[in-house]
């Protein structure tokens, strides 16, 4: 997806914090489902 301002501003991915930390953990756990997500629906 996308970080910009005029699309979905995520700050996940606008405003990217380091490996580990809980913003980058909540980001990959968005990925992750949208991934099962799409799946699933395949």
């Amino acid at each position: 997806a996308t970080g910009h301002k005029d699309r979905l501003n995520r700050d996940g991915v606008a405003k990217f914090d380091k490996f580990g930390s809980e913003q980058y953990a909540f980001e990959e756990l968005i990925a992750e489902l949208t991934s099962a997500f799409t799946c699933a629906h395949v």
